[in-house]
């Protein structure tokens, strides 16, 4: 009998229930993983060194974006005291862990993985709140699967637009911190206020207008509680939150924000991270921004029916009851970033004489996040109305028609996305950009930033226009501060003289503004050419291209010729920032008292 009761407990396979038992025995873990290798495969071009686009090349070393940064007068095109973007501070501190490039690509490759992870807990928290039972894991891995796309499907990330993509990882962790102006502590709201100021602190460094939606969404919420709840608005610790998660962001952001409109930047608090769209006809129109489009117009994104077929997710999900308030919140935080956009787009925006498109990328992205949002509310009241629970009486077939063709719909939508993400994903970025300017040039200009190149492109009969790069070129911060600075109308005056009558006078004056060679790229003006081979002082200077002409001034370039003098301001600027952000993470973090619980 001993032997025998033995044998079963011999056979009987060791009970194991570790993580990869559980991942394996779960189908909606088994699909995550699944889910989270396609958008890695999909992001595979964001790996190494890439450009392209309106992403600049990443700097060579980390000290040219803390340099950029701390600077008050920056060395680029013929100096400028416009400051360094915000975004260059949190790239600066994740590229000292990594590397620049490893900093860029990291954020390219991971942004749609740490999407799906944000709108996964953002979701799960927003369907307990609409109703105790929570939001089905399926819904959920729709929602967070179609939301960790928007970045990839709208063309933001093809076209290298950090704006938009940094914007769609971190708007699901801030809604999140926002919903804890709803706890019913107080001490918690003001918590929740420090921990929504800073994350909404580092969605405006890379699309500032974000800032602009969450004033007026915060205008328009304390009106609506106004007129519901009027006693409980005029309690301090009701409205007091919000309005402090709103004050965060300039006092954090002061040392760029200020400095940008004494300088006349104004602009910049318009744009996204990377170099400004310089064409609005490539900008996507209202239509394409309906859709969650924002990559160039007609060019980027994914096909225009999954944006057709959200748009009517995001309008079904009013049709069941028990979810339409949940609903109406997200249609109103909705309506508000499209007002936001609107009225952001009837803003005029020229930079140097050139019509720029504003930044609404973020916009767009928190756009589809809203109906991402509605979509999974309304499918977890479609399904507690028990029209498709099973062992109840038969529902109309209306109404099972609905639900089925509503249940096609969403899963076409996640589905269709990762399918053309992953196979036919149009991008921009490349690994080594294409120059116009030789390497032996960029080695010069390297050694001081007097060593200018002046590039020259177009005609003179449809129009000229050009550049000065110094160091080592345009990187990613470098291109916004260049948009953003002020047009020398000295060296301007030069060109125009260069151009069309040079004289030894001209190309002197060139090196006192810290111009070493001039190139013109193809397509070269055989009319310029010929009088620049004509004039003393310029030597021909050897081209990567056939079609590209290069000469080198023969004078001495002036060191000075861009040299600025530093504030006493900055410093003071960086201090007052650096003790914000420690004050603030203090106080963002939980107490003693509910760490031990």
């Amino acid at each position: 009998m001993a032997a025998r009761r033995a044998e079963p407990e011999d056979d009987e396979a060791p009970a194991d229930n570790g993580l990869l038992v559980r991942l394996l025995t779960t189908p909606i873990a088994v699909l995550l993983v699944v889910v989270v290798v396609g958008l890695l495969v999909a992001g595979r071009t964001g790996l190494g060194s890439v450009s392209g686009g309106v992403l600049s090349p990443a700097p060579e070393s980390v000290g040219a974006w803390w340099s950029l940064y701390a600077g008050s007068w920056l060395p680029l095109g013929q100096g400028t005291a416009v400051p360094a973007p915000a975004y260059v501070l949190p790239l600066a501190l994740l590229g000292t862990l990594l590397t620049p490039a490893g900093a860029v690509s990291s954020l390219l490759v991971l942004a749609a993985p740490l999407a799906l992870w944000g709108s996964w807990r953002l979701l799960r928290v927003v369907g307990r709140l609409a109703s105790p039972r929570g939001a089905s894991r399926w819904l959920l891995l729709a929602g967070s699967t179609t939301y960790a796309l928007v970045p990839l499907t709208s063309g933001a990330w093809g076209e290298g637009r950090l704006g938009p993509v940094v914007a769609a990882v971190l708007l699901p962790w801030t809604a999140h911190a926002c919903l804890g102006f709803a706890d019913p502590d107080p001490d918690r709201r003001w918590r929740a206020a420090w921990r929504s100021g800073l994350l909404l602190t580092l969605v405006c460094a890379f699309a500032p207008v974000t800032w602009f939606a969450a004033l007026l969404l915060g205008v328009v919420v304390l009106a609506v509680s106004a007129a519901l709840a009027p006693v409980a608005v005029r309690e301090r610790s009701a409205w007091g939150p919000p309005a402090v998660a709103l004050g965060v962001v300039p006092v954090l952001l002061l040392p760029w924000w200020l400095p940008l409109l004494v300088h006349g930047g104004a602009a910049g608090l318009l744009l996204e991270a990377g170099a400004p769209v310089s064409a609005p006809a490539l900008a996507p129109d209202g239509l394409d921004a309906l859709l969650g489009r924002v990559g160039e117009a007609g060019a980027l994104g994914a096909p225009a029916w999954l944006g057709v077929v959200l748009l009517v997710l995001g309008l079904a999900a009013l049709l069941p009851r028990r979810s339409r308030v949940g609903v109406l919140v997200c249609w109103l935080v909705a309506a508000v970033a499209a007002v936001t956009a609107a009225l952001v787009s009837l803003v005029p925006l020229t930079l140097d004489g050139v019509a720029v498109a504003p930044g609404l990328g973020a916009l767009v992205v928190l756009w589809q996040g809203c109906l991402v949002t509605a979509a999974v509310l309304g499918g977890q009241g479609l399904l507690e109305g028990g029209s498709l629970r099973t062992g109840e009486a038969a529902r109309p077939r209306p109404v099972v028609a609905l639900a089925a063709a509503v249940a096609v719909a969403a899963l076409a939508v996640p589905l269709g996305g990762m399918v053309w993400a992953v196979l036919d994903g149009q991008e921009q970025l490349v690994d080594e950009p294409a120059g116009d300017v030789p390497a032996y040039m960029l080695q010069s200009a390297a050694t001081g930033p007097e060593h200018g190149i002046l590039l020259v492109r177009g005609t003179v009969q449809e129009g000229l226009r050009y550049t000065v790069v110094r160091d080592d070129g345009a990187t990613v911060g470098e291109d916004e501060v260049l948009a953003l600075a002020s047009e020398d109308t000295a060296l301007t005056g030069l060109v125009q003289a260069l151009v069309s009558a040079p004289t030894p006078a001209v190309v002197a004056g060139l090196a006192d503004a810290g111009v070493e060679y001039l190139v013109l790229p193809a397509p070269v003006d055989g009319r310029v050419a010929s009088g620049l081979d004509a004039t003393s002082g310029l030597a021909q200077a050897s081209a990567g291209d056939r079609s590209t002409r290069a000469w080198q001034d023969e004078r001495a370039v002036d060191p000075v010729a861009v040299s600025g003098s530093d504030g006493w301001w900055r410093p003071v600027l960086l201090v007052v920032q650096a003790l914000a952000v420690l004050a603030v993470l203090v106080l963002a973090a939980p107490t003693t008292r509910e760490a031990r619980r």
